[in-house]
């Protein structure tokens, strides 16, 4: 199994931001980002690698290029998914994906993946329902923090009673438009996996190698100031 780590740069952008704020050049304003020295010793702080170790990767500039990386390690990864979003596609219309993709035999589903077109809030889904992914750990923004960690309702199927340990379910969806967009309708359980939920400023990685670096620039969901963290990030951590 390979372990990925995949930090999404808006994680370190305060207050998060849903990407409908106010925006400038396609940059979203009102929100700050956290100062390249300051991201640098959070990763050393709490994922335990050194300034200078450097890990196999990439940047990317939307998150759902993350898909194809995944497609070409082609073996079940364990994601550290860092990301002030769950990218499970909370808030967006879904119906294809529950209705039609998961109606699609397993074994075939990565052929046509493409044909759906997953997006930036949405890949996970896909991941996961194309058994690309093995286990979820999610860093999330405290801005979500006890709240829905941007987590659709009913997938999130909890073990214990701090709600942030347990599994993703995806059910297929039976049923009409209206029905879905209504909550009505028939769903039957298609598969899930393991998830474990942390709070950004409280986590610690667990003594771990990590296989896969990739970072995410994400320009929806953050200031210019970004850029800059993401550039000094691949100099530091990543062997391109």
């Amino acid at each position: 199994m390979i372990t990925v780590l995949d930090i999404d740069i808006d994680l370190f952008v305060d207050p998060r931001t849903s990407g409908k704020s106010g925006r400038k050049g396609g940059r979203v304003l009102k929100v700050a980002s956290w100062a390249p020295e300051s991201v640098c010793d959070w990763i050393t702080r709490s994922l335990g690698l050194e300034c200078g170790e450097k890990i196999p990767g990439s940047v990317l500039e939307t998150h759902e290029q993350l898909l194809s990386e995944l497609v070409e390690i082609d073996q079940p990864v364990h994601l550290y998914h860092l990301d002030a979003h769950s990218d499970l596609g909370f808030g967006q219309d879904c119906y294809e994906f529950h209705s039609e993709f998961l109606a699609i035999e397993k074994d075939q589903r990565r052929a046509r993946m493409k044909d759906f077109k997953p997006n930036e809030g949405n890949f996970l889904l896909f991941a996961i329902a194309c058994g690309y992914i093995s286990r979820i750990d999610y860093v999330t923004h405290p801005d979500l923090w006890l709240r829905n960690y941007d987590i659709p309702a009913g997938m999130d199927v909890w073990d214990d009673s701090q709600r942030n340990s347990g599994s993703l379910h995806l059910r297929r969806f039976s049923g009409t438009h209206e029905e879905y967009e209504n909550k009505q309708g028939d769903y039957q359980f298609d598969c899930s996996v393991p998830v474990t939920v942390y709070h950004r400023d409280r986590f610690k990685a667990p003594e771990i190698q990590f296989d896969r670096l990739y970072i995410t620039r994400s320009p929806r969901y953050t200031p210019e100031e970004s850029d800059q963290v993401v550039d000094v990030l691949r100099g530091v951590f990543i062997e391109d």
